[in-house]
């Protein structure tokens, strides 16, 4: 799952935490979106996320980023 699970009460009103949400849910699929050639710092912002979902928003989206090669060294 990388390094980091978003709950929906994280950004909808009266959503979920994780601990009743998606992480219950390991199996369900989920649209991988590549932002691998991302810079250190670089935002991944709305119009990105559009542009990659072509319009279709599905239940779950996981950002590959890759960064986790980088943990233990300067960049991460």
């Amino acid at each position: 799952m990388g390094t980091h699970a978003d709950a929906p009460l994280h950004f909808i009103p009266q959503g979920k935490g994780i601990d009743a949400g998606a992480a219950r849910r390991p199996g369900r699929p989920a649209r991988v979106l590549n932002f691998t050639p991302c810079k250190a710092l670089q935002e991944i912002d709305v119009p990105q996320l559009q542009e990659k979902l072509g319009g279709k928003v599905p239940a779950r989206i996981i950002l590959r980023t890759d960064w986790s090669d980088h943990f233990g060294q300067m960049p991460f």
